[in-house]
């Protein structure tokens, strides 16, 4: 990770010149949205012109594991799921015929030279790094600046004395965790696993949700008095039960 710190330096630069202009930004689809999926794009070694669709499908993905999502939601979510699998299939289908010097073609070489992981263990890999490192980076970065908005004088603090910033991220990844919670498809499993290190794990998900401007519809113990909610990225990668335990 700190050989990808000036990258990242410099894809936030890109970001914010092409907006600072302006005076004004809508700060969470124009930048906490945006770095996350490019950086995660650069990595795999995605083209740049991908990068805007690319990033579409990503957040239609993870809306799944939203809490305020809907039943009418879902078909375009699961839609996505299927998009992101053939993109990501067939990218690893292009390294394995032409390798690069990338992140992607040397955790290929591994994982077939090894061959622990079958080809749709491999894609679901690069899926879970892809949801697992745009969403919650981009929820993440929202909390940050919400908290020091709401807090002003550590807005001054670290506005005046960057060395602060390390500590400031760290406390807000503590204070208000950007980790999804977990949800629960029977009533009877989560009125036995409901407590209050659940319910605290919910509100650090409804409140990123609300910082996000997505106010939450229903909650989880609502959704699970409806029925079961399938896992509609197991179902999407046509994943059998056994792959899903696993």
């Amino acid at each position: 990770m700190a050989d990808l710190r000036p990258h990242i330096r410099r894809s936030s630069e890109e970001l914010i010149e092409s907006w600072y202009a302006d005076g004004q930004v809508e700060f969470v689809g124009q930048f906490a949205a945006q770095l996350p999926a490019r950086v995660i794009g650069d990595l795999l070694g995605l083209p740049r012109a991908d990068i805007p669709s690319f990033t579409k499908l990503v957040y239609l993905v993870t809306r799944f594991i939203s809490a305020s999502i809907l039943p009418d939601e879902i078909p375009e979510s699961e839609a996505a799921c299927q998009q992101l699998r053939d993109y990501v299939e067939k990218t690893l289908e292009d390294r394995r015929r032409a390798p690069r010097d990338d992140f992607l073609s040397d955790f290929l070489g591994k994982a077939d030279a090894a061959g622990e992981l079958s080809p749709l263990e491999i894609i679901f890999q690069i899926v879970q790094l892809i949801v697992g490192g745009t969403d919650t980076t981009r929820v993440a970065i929202v909390v940050q600046l919400a908290l020091l908005l709401q807090h002003r004088e550590q807005w001054d603090a670290v506005c005046r004395d960057p060395s602060l910033i390390p500590g400031a991220v760290a406390e807000a990844m503590r204070f208000n965790s950007p980790a999804r919670s977990t949800d629960f498809s029977h009533p009877e499993i989560f009125s036995a696993v409901s407590s209050p290190m659940l319910r605290t794990r919910e509100s650090s998900c409804l409140e990123a949700e609300r910082i996000l401007g997505a106010s939450p519809k229903c909650s989880s113990s609502e959704r699970a008095r409806t029925g079961p909610t399938p896992s509609i990225m197991f179902n999407a990668m046509n994943a059998s039960r056994e792959s899903m335990r696993l």
